[in-house]
């Protein structure tokens, strides 16, 4: 058993595409206006984009899996807010 754990352990890799969706997420959240709807949740977002970053340098991949989750999470809800404080586009 310890061994099957060992194995699996070791095919874990960089979270490639969880880092690209967390910075497409943020992109999209600063194109919105997330800096002044919820400054919070982008620096949050930022910081823990740059953790994962961090992390992956170190090999710490499940880290920077966790990171890049939360980083994607923080940049949603800016995002959301960016989108809930929209004024209506003028024709």
């Amino acid at each position: 058993m310890g061994v099957l754990v060992l194995l699996l352990g070791a095919c874990v890799g960089p979270p490639v595409q969880t880092m690209s969706d967390a910075r497409q997420m943020i992109i999209a959240a600063e194109q919105a206006g997330a800096e002044q709807a919820d400054p919070a949740a982008l620096q949050s977002a930022q910081k823990n984009l740059t953790t994962a970053e961090s992390l992956i340098m170190q090999r710490d991949y499940r880290g920077a899996q966790s990171a890049a989750d939360s980083a994607r999470r923080s940049a949603a809800d800016a995002l959301a807010a960016a989108r809930l404080t929209e004024r209506p586009r003028e024709p």
